[in-house]
């Protein structure tokens, strides 16, 4: 889901019920759909299992992030836009993979800060 999004109260319901049947496995969903009453109820539940993280996405394109929200993420031009409370994702360094980190499912990280690509952002950092 990393470039979806939780378009439906069924959707949600669907994944929720994908992350219940898997216990042992961690998730971690990134979405902007918490602004939507009806999809954000049933995220509300998704958040409370022991195995996901639901990770408000910002709309911001250089770092911001609400500080009212917990487990957010965002995306930063580059590194030098990144705070001191953000983990920054660094599977473009590592051939696209995550390898050893797993901050993106560590409820205690506040937010992961993804280096955005391609031309609108290369325009952000001149």
């Amino acid at each position: 889901f990393d470039s979806g999004d939780v378009y439906s109260p069924k959707l949600a319901t669907k994944i929720q019920e994908v992350i219940e049947k898997t216990p042992r496995t961690k998730h971690w969903l990134p979405t902007k759909s918490y602004k939507i009453p009806k999809i954000n109820i049933i995220l509300e539940k998704i958040r409370i299992l022991p195995n996901v993280v639901v990770r408000d996405s910002s709309d911001s394109l250089t770092g911001g992030y609400s500080t009212s929200l917990n487990n957010q993420s965002t995306i930063i031009p580059n590194k030098s836009f990144a705070t001191s409370n953000m983990v920054v994702c660094n599977a473009p360094e590592n051939a696209g993979k995550c390898g050893d980190c797993r901050a993106c499912w560590d409820k205690t990280v506040p937010v992961i800060a993804y280096i955005g690509h391609g031309n609108k952002y290369k325009k952000l950092v001149k």
